[in-house]
């Protein structure tokens, strides 16, 4: 039995060295890292496991490649408002409204427009019925953000309806959360990379193993058409939001279109 011991024994030093190893490789916060390294030291195995599925936060390389990106669209409404008004009228908004416009002028990514016309939805047949008729009459561009896009009934005619506009040439992006859709396989998304359209899962979704975040899901759910038309709010592409899933019933929603 004397194996045994020292099997266990090497268990224990080697978490310890993981454990100092995994807290202060990277910057955090002085309660983090205690928390994080009592857990790791008393629950040995387990507590990497527990970290490795909530302690993990995105890698700076992953967040620095983000900013880098290019902000589809945004200079083009960027450039649309700059003939508005540079000042909210009292009769614009409430008091309570014009501190949240003036906090989020404070960044260049959530600029202020006017004269929108927003409409409320909270049926999905309503909803998915106008929405499609929106993709049917895009021109330019799709771009179409989820949590969850299942491959069911409503999915696949929201599939096939993107790869129609993509082989007319019509630029079709879309990002999902590979957790949130379970069933929506790489290969069943390739029949609209095929017809020429982008499509990626969430970052922390692309390797279920080295960059799984059970804490950082994509939980948008945004369609954006030629740039002029947006919806947005809880409904997300499936099945069970139209009512057609037992287990779920009727199922009331909000999302608006702008």
């Amino acid at each position: 039995m004397i194996w045994w011991h020292d099997f266990i024994r090497i268990i224990f030093i080697t978490n310890t060295i993981l454990a100092f190893y995994i807290v202060f490789h990277r910057k955090r916060s002085v309660s983090t890292t205690w928390a994080w390294l009592i857990i790791l030291l008393i629950l040995p195995v387990v507590g990497i496991t527990l970290y490795a599925f909530f302690g993990r936060g995105i890698s700076q390389e992953n967040i620095f490649a983000i900013n880098k990106q290019k902000h589809i669209g945004l200079h083009n409404v960027q450039e649309a408002i700059t003939e508005a008004p540079k000042h909210v009228s009292p009769s614009d908004t409430s008091t309570a409204g014009e501190i949240a416009i003036r906090f989020f002028n404070q960044d260049d990514e959530s600029p202020l427009t006017k004269n929108n016309n927003v409409e409320l939805y909270t049926e999905g047949e309503t909803f998915f019925h106008d929405m499609l008729k929106d993709i049917v009459r895009a021109k330019e561009t799709i771009n179409i953000e989820f949590y969850t896009f299942y491959s069911d009934n409503i999915g696949n005619r929201v599939l096939q309806l993107l790869i129609k506009k993509a082989q007319q040439g019509v630029k079709v992006r879309v990002i999902y959360d590979a957790w949130g859709s379970m069933g929506a396989t790489k290969a069943w998304f390739d029949q609209l990379r095929d017809a020429g359209g982008e499509v990626l899962p969430f970052i922390t979704s692309k390797n279920m193993i080295t960059r799984y975040r059970i804490n950082y899901h994509l939980h948008r759910k945004i369609v954006v058409i030629d740039g002029k038309i947006s919806w947005t709010g809880g409904f997300n592409i499936g099945d069970q939001y139209l009512g057609k899933k037992k287990k779920f019933g009727h199922w009331r929603d909000s999302q608006v279109r702008i």
